[in-house]
């Protein structure tokens, strides 16, 4: 990892992570399912994009990754409301 919001995740090597390996073999935009985060291990959803190179090889993968133990106040909101 080059750069993180969160100085926990700055030393955090994650080229042997199913969600990379996907990227860079289908040189695809992907979006996981659930994983554990490194670092900081917390429930997350993965959303990475390559980045390719001038020969259209992938030179890095740009991730985001979702912390869904944020989310948990949201719970609550579950479900469509009445009527929907």
């Amino acid at each position: 990892m080059r750069c993180s919001s969160d100085p926990a995740y700055a030393e955090i090597h994650v080229a042997d992570r199913d969600w990379f390996t996907e990227i860079v073999r289908t040189k695809e935009t992907f979006l996981s399912g659930l994983v554990v985060a490194r670092g900081p291990e917390v429930p997350a959803v993965i959303l990475g994009r390559p980045l390719p190179n001038s020969g259209a090889d992938v030179e890095g993968v740009l991730a985001l990754s979702i912390n869904l133990a944020k989310l948990q106040p949201f719970e609550r909101f579950q479900g469509l409301p009445a009527r929907a």
